[in-house]
């Protein structure tokens, strides 16, 4: 995150006057007396976690694990993607199955993207951020240590998700390093740029 920060100048009087400032001396009533009372206060809060994706872009993403795995993941990486070109590794069945949260099981069935993250355990919270502004993306953030990706027929014992619309983002806590495949997926055939981003503390 930017975080934008203004430095007040003090501007000083003209060369052989003296000048009592306002706001510690009596309130100047001349025909010259400032009247600004504006307090320059920003209040801004610049939020924005990855908006640079170029919805026309071509990108290319490569495989670099076992089965479904795009790429691996740790604290701090962030990444511009697309699921086209991805694996059709998961769809409804298998987030109602890994108890992810409750979504139709005819819905995922296009290509999604699955990233393996190495959560470092110290009781620090990874929050998993998804920019989707190209189409409708959703998130998905399984415990799976195999070195096969899971299907409708495993169990995990973690699961979480964010269907919302828009943007998404999950927060996972733990004590100790852990595992977790996150998937990027469209619920209604979306095949999309979009920007991931991860942040430990």
């Amino acid at each position: 995150m930017r975080m934008l920060t203004l430095v007040g100048l003090l501007l000083a009087g003209c060369p052989g006057t003296t000048k009592t400032p306002d706001d510690t001396g009596p309130k100047d009533t001349g025909p010259d007396a400032d009247t600004d009372t504006d307090a320059d206060t920003d209040t801004d809060t610049d939020t924005d976690t990855d908006t640079d994706v170029d919805c026309d872009a071509v990108l290319l993403a490569t495989r670099a694990g076992p089965d479904c795995i795009t790429q691996e993941l740790s604290c701090g990486d962030e990444l511009i993607s697309t699921t086209k070109g991805g694996t059709q590794a998961a769809d409804g069945s298998e987030y109602l199955a890994w108890f992810c949260g409750v979504v139709p099981e005819s819905d995922y069935t296009v290509l999604e993207r699955v990233y393996r993250f190495a959560h470092p355990g110290e009781g620090r919270t990874a929050t998993i951020s998804l920019s989707s502004p190209c189409g409708e993306l959703d998130l998905f953030a399984a415990f799976w240590e195999d070195d096969t990706c899971p299907t409708d027929a495993n169990a995990t014992s973690e699961c979480d998700s964010d269907t919302s619309a828009g943007d998404g983002s999950l927060d996972i806590w733990n004590s100790a390093p852990r595992t977790y495949l996150i998937y990027v997926d469209g619920p209604s055939g979306a095949e999309e740029n979009f920007g991931l981003q991860i942040d430990c503390n």
